[in-house]
């Protein structure tokens, strides 16, 4: 499993969205709208979406 500090330090979203993408799973990314509660910080974690 992959650390979570390693994801936020080494990925962005452009990146995971074009992997997804290649892998064949495409609009996996959250919506514009889900964003950190303060400006400073980043959402970083799993998601599980139905």
């Amino acid at each position: 499993m992959v650390a979570l500090n390693i994801i936020r330090e080494e990925l962005y979203t452009a990146v995971v969205s074009d992997v997804l993408d290649r892998l064949g799973a495409r609009g996996q990314e959250l919506s514009a709208g889900i964003r950190p509660m303060v400006a400073a910080r980043r959402l970083v974690g799993r998601e599980l979406s139905r």
